[in-house]
């Protein structure tokens, strides 16, 4: 079961976009289409949906490029807690922070120069390897 379980306001309002979406397009909505649709965030929207996976409601199809939800069992719902705990809220903020720190790391590897040397490090290798191909390269027949 998921650490964290969403609403069951948030659970039926998933449901129900998923259920949209579903009979909009003629099949099984991405986590983002769901988000467009209601107006959350991607990581909120994530996190409801797995909460909602994890709890037996919906399942999710995922593939290497593509991840599809599609409802398993709407009457789960009802078993949903009326009201939101903090762990949700924790869960979002925890998500929000990891995700500014892998920013900054990315934005500090760029402003750092770490990029270009790796770059220049790997064009050196590639036009030495280049270079001992042509010289064992044979001659042109005759």
């Amino acid at each position: 079961m998921a650490k964290t379980l969403p609403t069951r306001d948030r659970g039926h309002l998933l449901v129900a976009a998923v259920l949209v979406l579903r009979h909009r397009t003629g099949h099984p909505p991405r986590p983002q289409e769901l988000a467009e649709l209601l107006g959350w965030g991607d990581e909120q929207t994530h996190l409801v949906a797995r909460g909602l996976v994890d709890f037996g409601v919906l399942r999710m199809h995922e593939t290497p490029f593509d991840a599809r939800l599609e409802v398993v069992d709407h009457r789960r719902l009802d078993e949903l807690p009326e009201e939101e705990g903090e762990a949700l809220q924790s869960e979002v903020d925890r998500f929000r922070r990891t995700d500014r720190e892998r920013k900054e790391k990315l934005e500090q590897m760029f402003s750092s120069g770490e990029i270009d040397e790796r770059r220049k490090r790997e064009t050196e290798a590639l036009e030495k390897q280049f270079a001992e191909f042509r010289k064992k390269k044979s001659p042109p027949p005759v």
